[in-house]
């Protein structure tokens, strides 16, 4: 694939295709399995495994230098973030939404929320995927933990506007914290 350093190069260019998202989380071992699906990974996923692409949302300076030095090297297609990393290839700058929250007005302005792999469902919905998986996010010992509550319903939100949209995102973990506001479906089943 030729590179495209633009976010709006990347905004439909894989319609219809099925993706998963790993988080940090331990059940991110679930986007290794024989799915057949794209995979993102958040931060420094890199030191677990190579995903397709890498969505970072936190600056630089929010990361000690060895997990800033897993995200730099990257072997993704494409490092999606708000804040330069790299300064080129394969960094691409993604504009993000000020206001929290689910919201898909528009590919200019990508929605946020306190977690990575939120903003990285959203990078995948506007590249076009009609199924996408999360893993990853299991909130269990993490220091977001406290925030579960508000995220929940940022992605019971995101859901709800996906699946008007003929979009699924779905929980890829049978037991997953998740699964309150995502469906569980097994992403090695396929279609």
């Amino acid at each position: 694939m030729s590179w495209r350093g633009r976010w709006r190069d990347w905004v439909g260019i894989a319609a219809g295709r099925r993706a998963i998202v790993a988080g940090l989380g331990e059940s991110w071992r679930v986007a290794m399995g024989p799915h057949g699906c794209d995979t993102f990974g958040v931060n420094d996923i890199g030191r677990c495994f190579a995903p397709d692409y890498t969505v970072v949302v936190d600056e630089p300076r929010r990361f000690d230098r060895e997990r800033r030095r897993h995200i730099i090297s990257t072997a993704s297609q494409a490092l999606f973030t708000a804040h330069p990393y790299i300064g080129g290839e394969p960094e691409v700058i993604i504009p993000l939404r000020r206001e929290r929250g689910a919201w898909l007005g528009s590919p200019d302005e990508i929605c946020v929320s306190q977690s990575s792999v939120f903003v990285a469902c959203a990078v995948a919905y506007w590249m076009g995927y009609r199924e996408i998986y999360v893993c990853g996010s299991d909130f269990d010992g993490h220091k977001l933990r406290n925030s579960w509550p508000m995220m929940r319903d940022h992605y019971r939100d995101l859901c709800a506007m996906m699946i008007s949209r003929g979009v699924a995102l779905l929980s890829a973990v049978p037991s997953s914290p998740m699964n309150e506001v995502l469906p569980f479906r097994d992403p090695t089943k396929g279609d």
